[in-house]
C-alpha cells in the first residue's frame, strides 16, 4: 500500500520556502550575544597576558659598556656562539641566552621588539640593519632589547625569572 503524491510532496516539502522560526531566531540573536560579550573579554586576557610577559621580561640595570670594533678585537675577546633571532644577529663569547618577543610600549602596543637575556656572555655582538653594536660585559648578565634595529643593553637579565644581580 503505498502512499499517493499529495502525501509523499507534504512529506518532503519541495520547492516550499517558509520563515525562519521563532527559536531559530531567538538561537542566532543568543549566539550573537554571547560572541559579542567573549571578545571583549578575550582581547582583555590577551592583552594582560602580554602586559605580563613584557614586565617579565624588562629588567633594568646600569647600561652595558659598549666597544668600538677595533676595541672589541684589540680585547682578546671572542664570539664564540652566534644566533639569528627575530632578523638580528647575537654574538656571545660564554654562557646561555634566552630570547623571546615583548609587545612595544610595556605590553600594550601592537608591533613587537625582540629581547634577549644573557647570563654571563663576557662580550656581546649585535648585529641589526644598522651594523654592529659590541657590548663588554665579563660575566655579568645582561639583557638587550632591539627598538629600532638599535640594541639596549642593561647590566641585569631575569633568565628563568629569577633576578640574577
Amino acid at each position: 500500500m503505498g502512499a499517493s503524491a499529495g502525501q509523499i510532496s507534504d512529506a518532503f516539502d519541495f520547492g516550499r520556502r517558509r520563515g525562519p522560526r521563532p527559536i531559530e531566531i531567538v538561537a542566532t540573536f543568543g549566539a550573537i550575544a554571547v560572541l559579542a560579550a567573549t571578545l571583549p573579554l578575550a582581547l582583555a586576557a590577551q592583552r594582560i597576558a602580554a602586559v605580563a610577559k613584557a614586565r617579565a621580561w624588562a629588567v633594568s640595570g646600569p647600561p652595558c659598556p659598549s666597544l668600538s670594533r677595533s676595541a672589541y678585537l684589540a680585547s682578546g675577546e671572542r664570539i664564540v656562539h652566534l644566533i639569528d633571532y627575530d632578523g638580528v644577529r647575537f654574538g656571545r663569547g660564554y654562557g646561555y641566552v634566552s630570547c623571546v618577543e615583548v609587545a612595544k610600549d610595556g605590553g600594550r602596543g601592537l608591533d613587537t621588539v625582540p629581547v634577549c637575556q644573557f647570563n654571563s656572555p663576557t662580550v656581546l655582538q649585535v648585529t641589526t640593519r644598522r651594523g654592529d653594536f659590541y657590548f663588554y660585559t665579563r660575566i655579568r648578565p645582561a639583557t638587550v632589547t632591539i627598538a629600532d634595529d638599535r640594541p639596549q643593553c642593561v647590566m641585569n637579565a631575569s633568565i628563568g625569572l629569577i633576578a640574577l644581580r
